[in-house]
């Protein structure tokens, strides 16, 4: 969307939540959940709470939409600051050995000064990796956790976690 290239995450994420009221699931979900990250991108942790408290579920049936609408919710854990809150959230997560539970995952204990979990976590998700470009962009994480990790740098750790993205 142009308004989130321009960095107009407010904006976007307003509009997201009018075109998912005047529409049915499962285009309203996709548009709440749109909406929810367009507020995290925006850095508004209450908005995309209260975004995210609006968005129909999708049906058990639609194995991808369930994933993504819950670790949207460790997103937002995340962003309120809610770490161990998170860590249980990515913890229940469907298909926990997939890349994406295994990101939150990662992301979640990290904030939760878990090191062990991270470390887990980062290790599962090196072995899905399926290319040396995929490798080499995971490897400063990796590393940062590992480092933090040995070091005892709780605080460090919990930055690397709450980072957004990119």
């Amino acid at each position: 969307m142009q308004l989130s290239a321009q960095g107009r995450h407010n904006s976007a994420a307003a509009l997201y939540e009018r075109l998912g009221a005047r529409t049915t699931p499962p285009d309203a979900t996709d548009l709440g959940m749109a909406a929810v990250r367009e507020w995290l991108a925006a850095r508004n942790a209450a908005e995309a709470q209260r975004a995210y408290a609006t968005i129909v579920a999708p049906p058990a049936a639609d194995a991808t939409r369930v994933l993504e609408w819950r670790g949207l919710e460790v997103d937002v854990k995340l962003a309120l600051g809610q770490a161990a809150e998170a860590w249980r959230l990515a913890r229940a997560l469907p298909e926990p050995r997939s890349q994406p539970s295994l990101q939150w995952q990662l992301r979640a204990a990290l904030a939760a000064a878990r090191p062990v979990d991270a470390v887990q976590a980062a290790t599962a998700l090196d072995r899905l990796l399926a290319t040396d470009a995929e490798r080499r962009a995971a490897v400063p994480v990796g590393f940062r956790v590992l480092e933090f990790a040995v070091d005892g740098e709780f605080d460090q750790l919990q930055q690397v976690a709450l980072q957004p993205e990119q």
